[in-house]
């Protein structure tokens, strides 16, 4: 497990240089604790946007694991990306794809594409407010081949930013997929504080829940980090 995350982390470093005309943000949290118990946890994720004219283009990786004693207990990637067309200052549309492969969720993956409309609800200096509503395709695959989930799903997202002071930022958010067969639903809130123009500190706590999880698996996991932030 380590070594995969090592290996993402060193693709986010890489993308970076590859991607100059890009804008995004990268953070990395890491825990360790030895006694009675040694557990570990690392999480990086990478978020990439770019803008030319009415079109805006994002993509977004994700990486979580943690150990207990030498055992696996949490293990997921996650990567997304995202087209959006401008109508006006307010409205666009958008196309999406999703793909995430958590051992421990009960699906050995989840994969959709989505499509809908937009709507920047407040976009100033200091705020901002997003909602997305749309709908598409989701094919989950269970765990030890025990078949698939195809169904079309609801998708909603909705996102919030605002500056608190000059150096200190927050964000929450709340993203779902909803099917006939499972609704996957995230909800996640952070607060970040520079120490430089690119160079910060950000805690973030996140819950993922699948409405209807495989038999022996829970329905819902949280995360919680802090670590440093690099936006560039």
């Amino acid at each position: 497990m380590k070594i995969k995350i090592a290996l993402i982390v060193a693709a986010l470093i890489a993308t970076t240089s590859a991607w100059p005309q890009w804008a995004g943000e990268g953070n990395l949290a890491y825990s360790n604790a030895n006694g009675n118990s040694n557990n570990s946890a690392l999480a990086a994720s990478l978020a990439l946007s770019k803008e030319s004219g009415k079109w805006k283009h994002s993509v977004g990786l994700d990486a979580v694991g943690s150990t207990q004693d030498d055992t696996t207990t949490a293990e997921s990637y996650t990567l997304s990306g995202q087209t959006d067309y401008a109508y006006s200052a307010d409205y666009y549309s958008f196309g999406a794809a999703r793909y995430q492969a958590d051992r421990f969720s009960g699906y050995d993956s989840q994969a959709s594409i989505t499509g809908g409309a937009g709507w920047h609800v407040i976009a100033s200096e200091v705020a901002s407010f997003n909602a997305e509503i749309g709908g598409g395709y989701r094919d989950s695959e269970l765990l030890g081949g025990l078949g698939s989930e195809n169904e079309g799903v609801f998708s909603l997202n909705l996102t919030y930013k605002r500056s608190i002071t000059d150096t200190t930022d927050i964000d929450v958010s709340y993203f779902t997929e909803s099917g006939s067969s499972n609704r996957y639903s995230e909800a996640g809130a952070g607060v970040r504080v520079a120490m430089s123009d690119a160079l910060g500190l950000r805690a973030g706590y996140l819950i993922k829940q699948n409405s209807d999880a495989p038999l022996g698996s829970k329905s819902t996991d949280t995360l919680t980090t802090v670590g440093i932030s690099y936006k560039f």
